[in-house]
């Protein structure tokens, strides 16, 4: 694994994301660790493999979407919003080396600042004291997930706002890392 060291607040957010989509996949030393604090720039992304498919769930700052976090409140703030919301659905945010993966599920939890028209959930997103923050879920369906060798991200492509994603790779073994615009993929063990 080739991966930077990551803080404990950082490991605790990834172990508490990992445990909504993967409860099995964790140890009870999981539920030791508490979450991090709201930090523009930064997001946590956890993988896990279960029953052929992979599950990610993205936790990130509004901010690191569209560049701020209150309600938008000009057209072109409008726009931004709508935009980003359409990109983290797109099929294309995440590979995989080892296994063919295809995107078959996207639930996005959103401070609920889209039309009403757009489809999206509002129930678990987060938006407190103007920290507004963005949960985005995805279900792959993979041939040989279990032989994922890499995982990585076009979210630094896509968004200027990210600077650093904390990551965890739950499967066979467990992989942590740090991915950067740099370094985008996260090699499995």
């Amino acid at each position: 694994m080739t991966s930077s060291p990551i803080s404990r607040g950082r490991l605790c957010a990834i172990f508490m994301a990992a445990a909504t989509i993967a409860p099995s996949a964790l140890t009870a030393d999981a539920a030791a660790f508490q979450g991090s604090a709201h930090e523009h720039g930064v997001a946590e992304l956890s993988f896990a493999v279960e029953d052929g498919q992979v599950q990610a769930e993205l936790h990130t700052p509004l901010a690191n979407l569209v560049g701020f976090e209150h309600e938008p409140r000009t057209e072109a703030q409008k726009s931004a919003y709508e935009n980003a919301l359409a990109a983290l659905r797109q099929d294309d945010l995440f590979t995989f080396e080892g296994a063919r993966c295809a995107l078959s599920d996207v639930t996005l939890d959103t401070p609920g600042y889209e039309s009403p028209h757009a489809g999206d959930e509002h129930g678990d997103h987060e938006h407190h004291g103007g920290h507004a923050e963005i949960v985005a879920r995805y279900v792959f369906a993979c041939d040989k997930a279990d032989r994922i060798r890499s995982a990585g991200t076009r979210l630094f492509d896509r968004f200027e706002g990210f600077q650093e994603i904390t990551v965890i790779f739950l499967g066979a073994s467990t992989s942590v890392g740090e991915l950067t615009p740099a370094r985008p993929v996260l090699e499995v063990e």
